[in-house]
């Protein structure tokens, strides 16, 4: 499925060369995205495809990204396995993996705990870790992390993602351009892909 939604690895490079804001910082999306890629699953490409591509396909597909063996589970995490469903040998989980057939998430009932304290133990620091890269993974898919829009005129320099725009206060004809270029790009990518 996952190469259903490939793009061509030329064309990934060159949208790796927008620069996005990443916690007030500027950085090439490539960077980010590898960055991003690495810290999910410990590759630097998934299925063939390099993290430039793995994050167009996000944008793309991002429901379809719940379902991907692509949440690294450190060796010997046994509990946390355990806890999710899978077989102790999986190296990997999917983002499903970590809620029930009704939607709770199975690792909620330890997080508070886990947090709370100041010297976790191994378990705590294991649910803390995935918790937080389930965390990143959702505002990935979601669009939240792609802050592409410079904000005109703010004091801080502030750039917003997709999601952010309608508080953003953007007017006018720059209204227009934000609100419909990356779903217009997502629909271009996919009829090129076709």
């Amino acid at each position: 499925m996952i190469q259903a939604t490939k793009v061509k690895k030329d064309h990934a490079a060159a949208f790796g060369e927008l620069v996005i804001q990443d916690g007030g910082r500027m950085k090439p999306l490539n960077t980010f995205a590898s960055e991003l890629l690495r810290k999910m699953s410990k590759r630097d490409s998934y299925n063939g495809l390099d993290a430039n591509q793995v994050f167009l396909s996000m944008i793309m597909q991002p429901a379809l990204w719940y379902n991907v063996e692509f949440i690294y589970l450190k060796k010997g995490n046994d509990s946390l396995r355990s806890m999710i469903g899978i077989p102790a040998a999986k190296k990997y989980a999917k983002a499903i993996d970590f809620f029930d057939a009704k939607g709770n998430y199975k690792l909620a009932p330890y997080l508070q705990q886990a947090y709370a304290t100041n010297t976790p133990n191994q378990f705590q620091k294991d649910f803390r870790n995935a918790d937080q890269e389930l965390g990143l993974l959702n505002r990935a898919l979601g669009g939240e992390i792609l802050k592409i829009f410079p904000v005109p005129g703010h004091e801080n320099n502030t750039w917003v993602s997709y999601p952010e725009l309608s508080s953003a206060g953007f007017t006018g004809t720059d209204s227009l351009y934000v609100k419909n270029i990356l779903p217009m790009y997502v629909q271009a990518l996919r009829a090129a892909e076709t």
